[in-house]
């Protein structure tokens, strides 16, 4: 199973959470990108979701 887009939005999400960690005087920069990443994260996952439910649909109708 492969993490997919959202995995790889949390996996910048968290490296945006070290780097506030590291390097506090940036705070309002990586609060924002943090942000993006999460809104971008729930995004792609609705998106995953969404299709994976669209194929399923598919499949049982006999026309996927």
């Amino acid at each position: 199973m492969t993490m997919g887009l959202p995995g790889i939005f949390v996996i910048f999400a968290l490296i945006a959470l070290v780097l506030n960690a590291v390097a506090p005087r940036f705070h309002g920069i990586w609060e924002t990108l943090l942000a993006f990443y999460c809104i971008f994260a729930l995004v792609a996952g609705l998106i995953e979701v969404r299709l994976t439910l669209k194929g399923r649909a598919a499949a049982a109708s006999g026309q996927g």
